[in-house]
């Protein structure tokens, strides 16, 4: 009798135990060199960041690799991201993306910026989160880094991804 019991009893532990596992999120922390510039090079400097030392702000792809969790492909992301913008002309942006190989089906989250003051050393980019269900789609972040100015150069410093 004692062992139906015991058995019954840890029936439910078992059940909660695999529910609390399904609800966790995944996040990996990537240097800005991970980055890299489209049309334009981005410079790697010795702290691992990307930099641009272009005279024209450069859009970065920074790639998250999309995680299994549970034994199924992640549906939502959301990322932070710390640059340090140097431009009294142009504000620091990055924002997630979802994309399809072929490109038919994208999710975009809306843009998050810096303040164009010229003096962040390192500013916070909190990334709203999006969902995409297609099991072969990819998620990445992209940025816009503005021009190098008076000497300075605006850099992505590190990227968290989160996905769940």
């Amino acid at each position: 009798m004692n062992r139906r019991f015991t058995t019954l009893l840890s029936i439910p532990f078992l059940s909660l135990s695999v529910s609390t596992a399904a609800l966790a999120a995944e996040e990996d922390n990537a240097p800005g060199a991970m980055c890299v510039g489209v049309g334009h090079d981005l410079r790697v400097n010795a702290q691992g960041q990307a930099e641009n030392p272009q005279a024209v702000a450069v859009t970065a792809i920074c790639p998250s690799e999309r995680r299994l969790i549970n034994g199924s492909f992640a549906t939502r992301f959301s990322a932070t991201v710390w640059v340090s913008d140097q431009s009294t002309q142009l504000s620091a942006c990055c924002r997630a993306v979802s994309r399809v190989p072929n490109g038919a089906s994208v999710v975009e989250s809306p843009w998050s910026c810096t303040s164009t003051t010229g003096t962040s050393s390192n500013t916070q980019l909190t990334i709203q989160e999006i969902t995409d269900g297609w099991t072969f789609a990819h998620f990445y972040i992209q940025c816009v880094v503005p021009p190098v100015e008076a000497g300075k150069t605006s850099r992505i410093l590190t990227f968290r991804s989160t996905q769940s």
